[in-house]
This record gives structure tokens, sequence and C-alpha cells, in this order.
């Protein structure tokens, strides 16, 4: 039989205690400078439409690599009918 794992979870006996706790470690966060000090709606709003248009201007972007990547398998293609062709008449 495996040997067991016995895991003690102190208990807090002063509820209070834990109140506290909590209070100074939100006025900590509260007196921390983070990146999200200064979020506003309007700064997220502009990032928003940025994001937009970067999406779109890749999506225009994509087109044209797609007609390229379209044509570029279609040569590849060709040129796989061809080699195949020879080596068939060249097999017969």
């Amino acid at each position: 039989m495996a040997p067991s794992v016995v895991l003690t979870i102190p208990h807090e006996l002063n509820a209070s205690r834990k109140k506290d706790n909590l209070q100074s470690q939100v006025q900590q966060l509260v007196l921390q400078k983070g990146p999200f000090r200064n979020v506003t709606e309007s700064s997220l709003l502009d990032d928003i439409q940025r994001h937009a248009t970067e999406v779109e201007d890749r999506e225009e972007g994509s087109d044209d690599n797609l007609d390229s990547a379209t044509e570029t398998v279609q040569a590849t293609r060709e040129k796989l009918f061809q080699i195949r062709a020879e080596y068939v008449q060249m097999s017969s």
C-alpha cells in the first residue's frame, strides 16, 4: 500500500485578521502604479479602432498574397503535370 500524504491547513482563529489582511492588500494594490492606471474609455475605444484598421489592412494585403499564392500553386501543378507526362512517355 502506498504511503498516504497528510496536509495540515492552519485554521485562522481570528476572522477579522483575514479581513485586515485583505484590506491591506487592496490598499497596496491601489498605491501601486501599473500599466492600467491611466486607462480611460476613450483610450480603449481608440485602441479598438486602431486594431480594427490594422486587421482591415492585413486582410487587404492578404488578398494580394492569395492571388500570387494561387498563381504559384497553379504554376507548380502545371510543372508537375508536364514532368509526369514526360515520365509516362519515357516509361512507355
